[in-house]
């Protein structure tokens, strides 16, 4: 995979990546563990497919999102499918391998507490309030306008 960001913040830079695996699959894409060849960083790609029908908001929610228990957007890129018309957009952000989800069940699976460091030094419960309520009333107006 080969890229140009689209972040209007940085210079435009090619970066290329090696996908190395999927790590997940929903309704709207796909994501891969990849990894940055100029640097050897492990990042996370989302590549979802452009529905010309639909707003995608995504990016720029993404790119205006900066909170420290929220995954980072790194760089974006676009790709084209194997179809003429396909586009996809390409988010890549911070690879976490690990999910709350897979957390909570595997320690509630073996009788275990979560380890206070999974969350960043917060209770699990002001952790998740933490991020759903972090600027929720922007995030309201973005997604109502």
């Amino acid at each position: 995979m080969n890229s140009q960001s689209n972040k209007p913040k940085k210079d435009k830079q090619s970066i290329s990546y090696a996908a190395e695996r999927v790590i997940g699959n929903g309704s709207f894409g796909v994501v891969y563990q990849a990894t940055v060849i100029e640097t050897g960083e492990t990042v996370a790609i989302k590549k979802v497919l452009q529905d010309r029908r639909f707003k995608n908001r995504e990016l720029q929610i993404m790119g205006m999102l900066d909170h420290p228990d929220v995954v980072a957007l790194k760089h974006c890129f676009y790709s084209k499918g194997e179809k003429p018309d396909d586009v996809f957009l390409n988010l890549v952000m911070e690879y976490i391998p690990e999910t709350i989800h897979r957390t909570l069940r595997n320690h509630t699976k073996a009788k275990k507490l979560v380890p206070i460091m999974y969350t960043k030094g917060k209770p699990l419960a002001r952790f998740i309030i933490s991020v759903m309520s972090w600027r929720f009333a922007d995030c309201c107006f973005c997604l109502c306008v």
